[in-house]
């Protein structure tokens, strides 16, 4: 897994001197999760609004042996899938908020870049079809890229900050972390939602989409993994407006009322598709300054939103993660 640390850099405009650990952690998810985008054409693409109608849901920049990609959910590219193509190729534009590596307003910036589906489910997956099918149909899919575009991601004045890497990962994982049973704590999800980007434009009326991280509780597996997927349920903290406020304050250097609609819980987690769950810890049987941020799922769905029970976010687990990426 990837050790959190600063790595200066003249391009570098959020330093990460005198933070917490998990300020700094939280700042890593951030760098290491992407917006999915449809591409648009020249005029399109400096319409805020054009650019929020064009994002289709949240991406995990992951490098495994293979190479560098993209880890999402299958139906995030349903309609991005080039029809022309025999090797599945999908076209999209990939947008990072708060990347330390990028100068702008916000730290937001766009690359219009090729993926190769190289293996996954759920790309035929539709808004239309059942809630129970949207929810036990399994959908994860692992987008390669190539090298050049994934140097347009992570400059080199940044290295090895905005991939995730899977293989270290893999080799360092705390054993407690491997066995994915319910958990309650130092578990965060990182990604967009909608209902939160729409505020910000109306608010600012400039592009002002960041990808936000929110505390989760793991719930037990929701089905046995005997069709080699597994899956679990993942509840919102109750309590995590006071760490969700200060963390984005000091990545985004914000004003009050960016903070506000920032710390809110949104009635609807739409965009969220994608995103990682993360787990923050020390690494075992260390006390550094510093914490490990283990990738341990992958977010397709959320559901509950309707009833009197809590809201719900269902994802992939390690299991998956490592089918997809060719592990197992």
């Amino acid at each position: 897994m990837d050790r959190i640390t600063s790595v200066p850099s003249p391009r570098n405009r959020f330093s990460t001197d005198g933070e917490d650990p998990i300020t700094r952690a939280l700042g890593k998810l951030r760098c290491q999760t992407v917006l999915i985008s449809k591409c648009l054409g020249k005029k399109e693409a400096h319409s805020p609004q054009k650019i929020l109608e064009s994002l289709r849901g949240t991406g995990i920049l992951v490098r495994n042996w293979d190479g560098p990609g993209i880890l999402t959910a299958g139906h995030v590219v349903r309609d991005l899938i080039c029809k022309e193509s025999s090797m599945r190729q999908v076209a999209m534009a990939v947008d990072q908020s708060l990347n330390p590596t990028r100068i702008g307003s916000h730290g937001h910036w766009r690359a219009q870049i090729q993926g190769c589906i190289v293996r996954g489910v759920g790309t035929r997956k539709s808004h239309h079809d059942s809630p129970e099918k949207q929810l036990n149909d399994p959908d994860i899919v692992w987008l390669r890229i190539t090298e050049k575009d994934a140097r347009k991601l992570g400059p080199d004045g940044y290295p090895g900050c905005i991939f995730h890497n899977w293989q270290q990962s893999e080799k360092t994982r705390d054993k407690e972390v491997q066995k994915q049973r319910r958990q309650e704590t130092r578990l965060w999800v990182c990604g967009r939602t909608h209902e939160k980007s729409t505020k910000l434009l109306k608010e600012e009326n400039e592009f002002s989409i960041c990808a936000m991280t929110s505390q989760v509780r793991r719930e037990s597996p929701v089905t046995e993994p005997s069709d080699g997927w597994d899956r679990f349920d993942y509840t919102l903290w109750a309590d995590d407006q006071s760490a969700t406020r200060n963390s984005d304050r000091e990545i985004c250097k914000a004003p009050s009322r960016r903070e506000e609609i920032l710390s809110e819980r949104p009635a609807s987690w739409s965009g969220i598709s994608g995103a990682g769950i993360w787990d923050v810890r020390h690494p075992e049987g260390q006390t550094s300054k510093d914490l490990n941020c283990s990738l341990v799922g992958v977010v397709y769905a959320e559901h509950n939103v309707l009833s009197d029970e809590p809201q719900k976010l269902r994802g992939h687990g390690i299991g998956s993660i490592n089918r997809v990426l060719g592990r197992t």
